[in-house]
């Protein structure tokens, strides 16, 4: 957990985090797009390999989405 301002802004700066307060449900699920595609273009990888890594990504894009239907 990240504790202080100082804190918080070194975890944005590592992970390359933009915080903002005009964020909409559509902009996060973007970003969550957006961020498994550049783990698959990240990686060399066999068919078997991102196949299994496709299942994983519908199981926390599910997860996302459900969390974001709930509001």
């Amino acid at each position: 957990m990240v504790h202080g301002e100082q804190a918080l802004s070194d975890y944005d700066d590592y992970f390359g985090v933009s915080r903002s307060t005009e964020m909409t449900i559509d902009d996060y699920w973007t970003q969550a797009v957006e961020k498994l595609a550049i783990v698959h273009r990240g990686f060399a990888m066999d068919a078997d390999t991102r196949a299994t890594l496709m299942r994983g990504d519908a199981v926390v894009l599910a997860v996302i989405s459900e969390l974001l239907s709930d509001d």
